[in-house]
């Protein structure tokens, strides 16, 4: 049985998730939506393709995902999708990673 965990000021999201559509021998992006909303309505999900023309990609609310990351993407691709789907949308752009 999978439980779901309290909600917190420090956790307010129960569950942010990224999916690819495809997963060969997996279960793919719309079939992993639909049981997480099972457990958590209020889930927060991107979904991720190479496949523009897959229907999920050109209308990603309808399938229960709040955004998307076409693929290929960067760390900047993904934080503002990630920002927008946390309605953090006036951070801009993630500062450059620096090796130690």
């Amino acid at each position: 049985m999978i439980r779901r965990p309290p909600r917190s000021t420090l956790f307010p999201y129960t569950t942010l998730f990224r999916s690819d559509l495809t997963i060969p021998g997996g279960l793919g992006g719309r079939e992993t939506i639909q049981e997480l909303q099972a457990i958590d309505p209020n889930v927060i999900a991107l979904v991720s393709s190479g496949y523009s023309n897959n229907p999920v990609m050109a209308e990603p609310h309808k399938y229960g995902f709040k955004g998307i990351v076409s693929k290929p993407y960067n760390l900047e691709d993904l934080a503002k999708a990630l920002n927008h789907a946390l309605g953090l949308d006036e951070i801009k752009s993630v500062p450059p990673l620096t090796s130690p």
